[in-house]
């Protein structure tokens, strides 16, 4: 065999697949783009324009229920943002700025759906069956590595109730809103669903609706604002916060350290539970008992609190803002349902006590489907079809591959940290951490890497242990439980979200099943360091004053990594 004649760790040419341009595609592009040379990245976008879940979401009073000074990449502060919570329109701006200041357009091929992707355990690579959005052309694409960016909230979910297709009237969905606008003066309207979409439908919609019946199939704990009360920005604040990036960045951090503090709320027979499960009863009660239609003497004070007050722990499913939610429902022109759904009528709903209500349109703010099952097949090594594997339940390693699958990561795949976390930053840790891998794969003469199948089970055992220990484990209708065949089962991480940020900070190769070209010491070359074959290098890079190396155990580097002033962790969460 001849000698290799390059120095140690050649860079090979890398051809990367991604699908999706929403927050974590556009992430990925940018991290790869900032720390890469000789790639070629493609990132297939079935809609026109960057932005994913924040295009296909236009529904009424549709608004970021997040911080907007937090809902950004963490290193990319923006400090015009016109309210405390930004709509829909406003995030996606962020978004395509962020995408076009940094030329991610460059690596964007909209209107285009993935139909099929299959591994090829010959050549180590990935091919893609693509069309053209809307039934177009066809055809076919080769890659070395797949990333999976199309994200949890991307599919509509309709319920599942006898009678919905055959509705005669107007029906809508909160994800698939039509980009027309629509009429709904003066209308009967049915709003089913009460999580942060149905309540900010319900608040757009009340005013306008002639009367509108909303269908509760289980009370949802109302968290309140997530930081400060709605609100716009007035010209002063924008003008303070651009002039004085330092105070944006301390309120960010003062708001980040909340979300990251919250994880003690989620234990079960915490002291934080049961404060914050007390706190939030009492203040629907008074809410209740403060005026309108609930608080008067015809109405059964028992039946009112069953109607508000959930019976499973606070964060079981996703606590919702709710600012003006039982302000709302107490309208003259809002009738409340609570229980389950019998059947849909041509004509409107037949209600669980077998009263019609009559209706000219049906909203259903019923979310996403978070199966975590793909739309389009994904094959791996034997013809496996991910879609068969996670029909049932859904599990993967660390939330970002998958047994069998080489060469594939997908972002917030099932056990992802959505509910204890802050979102974009588990992105940011995701992206580094498939891109530590493909550095890898660049540098070395590596074939193809997965999972072992051992170590994903073993992970998914430890987090079915641990989950069993929080609130999401308790009895609702969420879309956090990964399987609705067994209730138990819960699709998230078992930990707070710094203790997912910590957990992938670094590679377990050990867990890998890791193949190569040929002898896997290939990449060792010829006996050349890049140093010496880079004029940008030094060659005696190591000679100097101070030791200012990393440190080498796991303490000292996260005391480097995470230092800053003391945070008093127990005004973080006060209940007021």
């Amino acid at each position: 065999m001849p000698l290799n004649m390059h120095p140690i760790r050649k860079e090979r040419h890398m051809k990367i697949a991604c699908i999706g341009a929403g927050a974590s595609g556009l992430c990925f592009a940018y991290k790869l783009q900032r720390s890469f040379e000789d790639f070629s990245l493609t990132l297939f976008e079935r809609n026109d324009t960057v932005g994913g879940v924040w295009v296909a979401n236009r529904y009424p009073g549709c608004a970021c229920d997040y911080d907007a000074h937090n809902y950004t990449f963490s290193w990319d502060q923006k400090a015009d943002w016109s309210s405390v919570y930004a709509g829909a329109e406003e995030v996606q701006h962020y978004f395509e700025d962020f995408a076009q200041k940094h030329g991610l357009h460059d690596y964007c091929r909209f209107n285009t759906t993935v139909k099929r992707a299959q591994w090829d355990d010959v050549s180590g690579r990935w091919g893609l069956q693509l069309q053209a959005s809307g039934g177009g052309v066809e055809w076919a694409e080769e890659f070395d590595i797949l990333i999976n960016a199309s994200g949890l909230l991307s599919s509509p979910k309709w319920p599942d109730i006898p009678g919905l297709d055959g509705f005669g009237g107007l029906k809508l969905h909160s994800a698939a809103w039509p980009s027309l606008p629509v009429d709904l003066g003066g209308k009967r309207v049915g709003l089913i669903g009460n999580g942060s979409s149905g309540q900010q439908l319900l608040e757009a919609l009340q005013p306008i609706a002639g009367q509108l019946t909303v269908f509760i199939r289980q009370p949802t704990w109302v968290l309140g604002p997530f930081a400060a009360p709605p609100r716009s920005y007035t010209a002063e604040e924008l003008q303070d916060y651009a002039d004085h990036p330092e105070r944006l960045l301390a309120k960010r951090k003062q708001f980040e350290n909340r979300v990251n503090s919250y994880f003690g709320i989620c234990l079960k027979d915490s002291p934080q539970q049961a404060a914050l499960r007390d706190h939030l009863t009492q203040r629907i009660r008074d809410q209740l008992a403060g005026g309108g239609k609930y608080a008067a003497a015809d109405v059964d004070k028992d039946e009112a609190e069953a109607a508000f007050i959930p019976q499973y722990a606070v964060g079981c499913r996703r606590p919702t803002p709710g600012a003006k939610y039982i302000e709302a429902l107490s309208a003259d022109n809002v009738t409340l349902v609570v229980g389950p759904i019998p059947h849909v009528t041509p004509d409107g709903i037949a209600d669980h006590r077998g009263t019609s209500r009559p209706l000219d349109v049906l909203v259903c703010a019923t979310g996403f489907d978070t199966s975590h099952r793909p739309s389009f097949p994904i094959l791996g090594r034997n013809d496996k079809d991910l879609r068969e594997l996670w029909s049932q339940e859904a599990s993967a390693y660390l939330a970002l591959a998958v047994p069998d699958f080489p060469n594939y990561f997908v972002f917030y795949g099932p056990n992802n940290p959505f509910a204890s976390g802050p979102f974009l930053a588990t992105v940011e840790a995701q992206a580094d951490y498939m891109l530590k891998w493909c550095d890898r794969w660049q540098t070395e003469n590596i074939h193809s890497f997965a999972p072992k199948q051992e170590a994903a089970d073993e992970f998914a055992e430890y987090a079915d242990r641990l989950i069993r220990k929080t609130v999401w484990s308790d009895s609702c209708r969420s879309w956090y439980k990964s399987a609705p065949s067994q209730p138990a089962k819960v699709s998230l991480w078992p930990g707070s979200g710094l203790h997912y940020l910590e957990a992938i900070s670094s590679l377990r190769a050990d867990d890998f099943d890791v193949r190569y070209k040929g002898n896997r010491w290939e990449w060792l070359g010829n006996g050349f360091s890049q140093i010496e074959t880079d004029e940008e290098c030094d060659l005696s890079y190591y000679v100097r004053q101070t030791d200012d190396s990393e440190f080498l155990s796991s303490k000292k580097r996260r005391r480097a990594l995470a230092k800053g002033a003391h945070v008093d962790r127990k005004t973080l969460h006060v209940i007021g």
